[in-house]
């Protein structure tokens, strides 16, 4: 067993066969869960702009992924977001090889340097930006270059490592401006250093020259834009905060410390969760190691402390520059246990690699367990923004990408489905920028389609405004053009409040599979014509409400982000305690005796129902209580109808042993044909 130890620590100790071997490694297995298709909006967006070679400092432009990426979409194969799926395939595992070569370089172990790459590969930040493209893996691999030129310097305390240290520094704002907490590290760095230093104006020169020379690209494109801009100082904001400084430090703190944890755990679900706090201590307790890795302990505080306040759903993706140090700091741990006796270390080797493996089956059961309203994972990583559309909680949360086809099939049902000459809402958290700059754009799609950009962030000059969509809807209604929302929940409450106010318009169910379904916008005017010709029927509205017991919370509630078919999409929502009860007056143009049945809503928290039909009780006790929200109808019941005026009521009669609360609704009555 020691000989065959020993032969596999001789074939990866040698170079550069064990970075190459690495490299292969991971990038066969990234290929290997590699997303086929298109992702997210920032997916389009970026394929996009590598596409037209945009190339400028806006902040979100990210021009060196720009010009690496024309090099794998001139790969000729027929998916266009394959070929740039591969970019970040390749490059995550560039920044592989690299980090296993710094880590190698300073512990001198092979164990601990496949260990801590390993773990490294399948943490969440990483292996999600591996397998979808994205900007973050070229930053990646400017990191963990630092981190070998930090460990070049504390081995051989040589100052020529400085210098390309620093052209890092310039190279790395020329993909994303973030990398400017990198170069925070390095002028800490470089002040520790320059004191030790004899030649001190060589030395300085040296550093600056390096710095230059990896800014010269950015600092070439930001004189261009200031030079032809007439607005030098939007050109030099956006490229250090773009649009989004509103959600700069957005978050308190109580929200940044729980969502960080968070996130650190789904770094490492694995054994190696506590290795980079213990590596850390013993890497501060040393002065020595203290003083070596400053620049890239700034580096870490700085960027850490800055995106956990940053507001995004992406925010672990502004944090994998941390979680790569991070890994590097546990390697420390990892360390010593390899230079305690064989048993500990074979125990802790073992241990390491199994967990490392089993835990990377725990994105799949957190995804499950969001679908799930009972689940752990619910309130978090619920699919109700978009139940109706596809599964994106699985995009978020799954870093094996491989099967994932949601948005690509989503968009395909968009074009199939739509009428000729529709127009779409869409905004930039869902499919806008897949459905009219990938698919439209290079693949021809249903260019008949009209889709607008709702401005869902707030940003200026960025989409349109709730004001500007609200208007847009209205004048292709009143012409009976068909227009189309993705969905009745967020972002567009304050359109639907404001088209709705009058209530002129409604929405309208559009399927576009069995399970699946938009919304078209249509007048109020052909609900009536509906209603009027469906004679006894009332979809119950809060405007036919005509009174109400106290302290109940009495509401009309979208239903789209559940399964089933209310009518008018929505329901009547009350929520009180044993007793309470709601009253509508509902019309009806003549005196007759007829039979009824009425829609109801079962859930969790509902309650058992008495319903008195003009003060007659007509059903009683009706059990509302069900494990998942659901429309159900009550028997059918006979009933004197009057002409004019039809009290319905409604009441709490109590509520079953499994219940959890004292709630109902009700979604419509109509009369039972003969």
């Amino acid at each position: 067993m020691s000989q065959i130890q020993s032969k596999f620590n001789e074939l990866l100790a040698r170079q550069p066969l064990s970075y190459i071997l690495i490299f292969l490694t991971a990038l066969l297995f990234y290929i290997y869960c590699l997303c086929p298709t298109i992702g997210f909006g920032d997916t389009a967006i970026l394929i996009d702009n590598i596409q037209r070679s945009v190339i400028n400092t806006e902040v979100n432009t990210h021009p060196f992924t720009v010009i690496l990426g024309k090099i794998f979409l001139s790969i000729p194969f027929e998916n266009l977001a394959y070929r740039a799926n591969l970019l970040s395939a390749f490059t995550g595992a560039l920044a592989l090889s690299i980090f296993f070569r710094a880590v190698q370089e300073y512990h001198g172990n092979v164990l601990t340097s496949v260990l801590s790459t390993l773990v490294l590969a399948v943490s969440y930040s990483f292996f999600w930006h591996s397998t979808i493209v994205e900007n973050y893996n070229i930053s990646s691999i400017i990191t963990a270059l630092s981190i070998l030129y930090y460990v070049r310097i504390a081995k051989t305390n040589e100052e020529k490592w400085f210098y390309p240290l620093f052209a890092l520094f310039g190279l790395g704002i020329f993909n994303h401006v973030q990398m400017g907490f990198l170069g925070m590290g390095i002028g800490i760095q470089f002040l520790l250093q320059i004191g030790k230093v004899k030649n001190k104006l060589n030395f300085f020169v040296k550093c600056g020259i390096g710095f230059v020379l990896g800014l010269i690209p950015w600092t070439y494109l930001l004189i261009k834009e200031i030079l032809s801009s007439h607005n030098a100082s939007l050109v030099i904001k956006n490229a250090f905060m773009g649009s989004f400084g509103n959600i700069f430090f957005s978050q308190t703190l109580k929200v940044a410390i729980q969502e960080f944890l968070v996130i650190y755990w789904f770094q490492f679900p694995n054994l190696f969760l506590i290795f980079p706090i213990v590596g850390l201590v013993l890497l501060l307790k040393n002065k020595t190691t203290t003083l070596q890795f400053s620049g890239t302990l700034i580096h870490f505080l700085t960027n850490t402390i800055f995106f956990a306040f940053y507001g995004t759903w992406d925010k672990f993706a502004f944090l994998l520059q941390s979680f790569i140090l991070v890994v590097f700091y546990g390697s420390f741990f990892l360390q010593i246990l390899q230079s305690k006796s064989r048993i500990i270390a074979l125990i802790t080797n073992i241990l390491l690699f199994s967990s490392t493996l089993y835990g990377m089956g725990f994105y799949e059961t957190v995804h499950k367990s969001g679908q799930d309203p009972y689940g752990t994972w619910y309130g978090r990583y619920n699919n109700e923004y978009s139940a109706n559309l596809y599964d994106q909680a699985e995009y978020v949360i799954v870093p094996n990408k491989r099967n994932y086809r949601e948005v690509e099939k989503y968009c395909e049902l968009i074009f199939e489905k739509l009428p000729q000459g529709a127009t779409m809402l869409e905004d930039d958290s869902r499919t806008y920028y897949p459905l009219a700059d990938y698919f439209q754009k290079y693949y021809d799609k249903r260019k008949d389609i009209h889709f607008l950009l709702m401005n869902s962030w707030g940003i200026a000059g960025w989409g349109l405004s709730s004001e500007q969509v609200a208007s847009e809807i209205k004048k292709s209604v009143e012409k009976g053009e068909a227009f189309f929302i993705p969905t009745l929940s967020t972002p567009y409450g304050s359109i639907i409040e404001t088209i709705s106010r009058d209530g002129t318009m409604y929405f309208d169910k559009f399927p576009l599979s069995s399970t699946q379904w938009i919304y078209q916008v249509k007048s109020r005017n052909e609900l009536s014509q509906k209603s009027q010709s469906k004679e006894g029927f009332w979809d119950l509205q809060m405007k036919h409400v005509s009174s109400s017991s106290k302290n109940v919370f009495l509401s009309r509630q979208f239903m789209n982000s559940f399964q089933g078919n209310w009518d008018g999409e929505d329901q009547i929502f009350l929520s009180g305690e044993n007793g309470s009860y709601a009253e509508w007056k509902l019309a009806h143009t003549k005196t007759e005796t007829a039979k009824i049945q009425i829609h109801l809503t079962s859930a969790p928290d509902f309650g058992t129902l008495n319903i008195y039909w003009n003060q007659k009780k007509i059903l009683a006790n009706i059990d509302s209580y069900a494990l998942s929200v659901g429309r159900f109808t009550s028997p059918v019941v006979a009933v004197d109808l009057r002409s004019g005026d039809n009290l319905l009521r409604v009441e709490l009669s109590g509520k079953n042993p499994e219940s959890s609360g004292f709630k109902f609704g009700v979604d419509s009555v109509e009369i039972v044909k003969k």
